[in-house]
């Protein structure tokens, strides 16, 4: 006979990740312990796993409700591809560590106990991705307030989206995402 214990902890069981207890309990460390599994690739390297994603990008989203309050992702990696960061003699790799707290944030979001993503509130089980990558953008624009770095982070996202890989809804997003979080860091 197994008991399951309440006892907040976030632990790594082989390439797993099991998250169990109360999320305030359990946040910090979370990400402490993901922020230590991402790995910087090459650009060739990044292709070969991701062929249609740039920047950063998380290997697995899968996640399984053990009980009432324990969840465990399956093989878990994040990944970013330095060579994004870098247009021509412009180095922008400061700011990988930020981009990384976008990745983190999203899959903190699906795999949090209590209320999350995982598995998805019926109401928004169609736009969950999108749900938890507005959330996760949020943050990583809040971490680039508290750091400094907003103005930088937006630049290299509107360069990015211009000169790498084209997308105008992705640049009207981060702008939006940085004008809202701004207006909040004012007050």
């Amino acid at each position: 006979m197994t008991t399951e214990t309440n006892s907040p902890d976030v632990k790594w069981e082989g390439h797993d990740l099991v998250v169990q207890g109360p999320p305030g309990a359990i946040k910090e460390k979370f990400y402490q312990l993901l922020r230590e599994r991402v790995s910087i690739v090459d650009d060739r390297e990044f292709k070969l796993m991701f062929p249609d994603l740039h920047i950063a990008a998380i290997k697995s989203r899968i996640v399984i409700v053990e009980g009432n309050s324990k969840k465990r992702i399956k093989g878990i990696g994040i990944y970013v591809n330095k060579d994004d960061f870098v247009f021509g003699d412009d180095d922008y790799s400061d700011l990988i560590d930020i981009v990384v707290t976008h990745e983190i944030a999203e899959l903190w979001y699906f795999s949090k106990t209590g209320y999350s993503l995982s598995p998805a509130p019926e109401a928004l089980a169609e736009d969950r991705l999108n749900i938890a990558h507005e959330l996760a953008l949020r943050d990583e624009y809040r971490v680039a307030f508290e750091l400094g770095k907003a103005e930088r982070l937006l630049e290299f996202m509107e360069r990015h989206h211009r000169e790498k890989h084209p997308s105008e809804s992705s640049l009207e997003e981060n702008r939006r995402t940085y004008n809202l979080v701004k207006k909040r860091w004012e007050n």
